[in-house]
């Protein structure tokens, strides 16, 4: 049996080839990309700028601070460029802890902290007490909150009413914001400016049934369907209760109803009214009810 013929090498099926120009003299050449070339091009593509999400991290996340610490351990101190960073706890406010950067070659050494400040104050603080007033919770259900999740030991009572208040005067000021601008565009609907409008009142209070504490009367434009005016009602004041001092009760009373909470509407829209004639911004000429105004 004879030798079989020598077949000619035509090129590997694994192989591509480019023809590529040389613009100085016309030529062309063959340039093999191996399969392993194409895949660090394909990686490469996936590390461009245009292919990256730039999308901005904001808010805040938790993270457990052993993991925090075996990935900063693997960063290389900015002025060394050795290994050797160890990162410390300096000091803490509330939920935000104060921290720093120390290399242990050089005496290059950084401090931040854990939440933007405003006004000295740390956003995470009154963004958190700010949660818990939404909700109905108060400082004892912070505290029980932040020992179950391991977090920092929370502000104390003097500090988580300070920031009560911060939120007490925001509020206030955005809310009278909201009512004059519904105001302005009652006012300004009609070509002629008219300073009468018929409202709806409503109320609702804190807890279901009639022995809650808490309740508020809001008047409601039937013009531009939006709150211009509220009373807020309680039959409660904690400062009244705990302050014997005259001077002091009535400097701080925030009890402003006595009664079933079935006649918080009622009282509340006579107050409301009230309002409107004292004001002289807005009239009620009208007012649209429900039954409980008939008994």
């Amino acid at each position: 049996m004879g030798r079989s013929k020598r077949r000619k090498f035509y090129g590997n099926r694994f192989l591509t080839s480019k023809k590529v120009t040389n613009p100085v003299d016309g030529t062309s050449a063959e340039v093999i990309v191996t399969c392993g070339e194409k895949k660090l091009q394909t990686s490469q593509e996936h590390f461009r700028e245009d292919t990256v999400d730039k999308k901005e991290l904001t808010g805040f996340r938790i993270i457990d601070t052993e993991i925090l610490i075996f990935i900063l351990n693997i960063l290389l101190c900015p002025e060394c460029k050795n290994n050797g960073l160890y990162f410390v706890q300096d000091s803490t406010f509330g939920l935000c802890p104060n921290f720093c950067f120390y290399c242990k070659n050089c005496p290059f050494s950084k401090g931040f902290a854990s939440s933007k400040k405003q006004q000295r104050d740390s956003a995470i603080n009154t963004i958190f007490v700010c949660a818990l007033r939404i909700i109905g919770k108060g400082f004892t259900a912070a505290k029980k909150l932040c020992a179950t999740l391991n977090l920092p030991a929370f502000l104390s009572k003097v500090s988580y009413r300070i920031q009560e208040l911060k939120l007490l005067y925001a509020s206030v000021s955005v809310v009278q914001n909201s009512m004059k601008h519904a105001d302005g565009e009652i006012r300004n609907a009609d070509p002629v400016p008219s300073m009468k409008c018929g409202v709806s009142v409503d109320d609702t209070w804190k807890r279901r049934g009639y022995s809650s504490l808490n309740g508020v009367v809001s008047s409601i434009s039937i013009v531009n369907r939006k709150v211009i005016d509220m009373e807020a009602m309680s039959q409660f004041c904690k400062k009244c209760d705990t302050k014997i001092s005259s001077s002091f009760s009535q400097k701080y009373q925030y009890a402003n109803h006595k009664g079933s909470s079935r006649n918080v509407e009622v009282i509340g829209a006579y107050r409301i009214f009230e309002h409107s004639v004292n004001s002289c911004v807005l009239i009620y000429s009208e007012h649209f009810g429900d039954e409980i105004f008939k008994s």
